[in-house]
């Protein structure tokens, strides 16, 4: 989970300072809503009525920045399109994701373990 949380603010760190999509990114919760749509179509994902009926109430715009960063990220991996899946239709889950990438210790914590984890893959191979 916190390397997902790490790729996610990294990558959403990444677009947010592109002006294309970090306009994309920006504006009202009522803006994302609809962008999050797009990005669910672009990738064929379907949600449950219950999903919808939580997002469809959102107001907390780096939630739905994070349902989109999940919604469009291109991956084959399970465990991410579990968790991706999991993020949509688990408010809770979602809740507690955004609180960990908020916090700047949990991130720099994280940044070390992945860095020591790739490390470790480069010196094995």
């Amino acid at each position: 989970m916190r390397y997902y949380v790490y790729t996610l603010l990294s990558a959403g760190k990444k677009m947010q300072a592109d002006a294309k999509t970090g306009a994309w990114l920006a504006g009202t919760a009522a803006d994302l809503r609809p962008r999050l749509l797009l990005a669910l179509e672009r990738v064929d994902f379907t949600l449950t009525k219950e999903a919808w009926r939580w997002i469809e109430q959102e107001t907390d715009k780096a939630v739905l920045r994070q349902l989109i960063l999940a919604s469009v990220i291109k991956t084959t991996v399970l465990e991410v399109c579990n968790l991706r899946s999991a993020l949509l239709e688990n408010k809770a889950l979602c809740h507690d994701v955004v609180r960990l990438m908020r916090n700047r210790r949990v991130f720099e914590e994280t940044a070390r373990e992945v860095e020591a984890e790739f490390e470790r893959y480069l010196e094995k191979s």
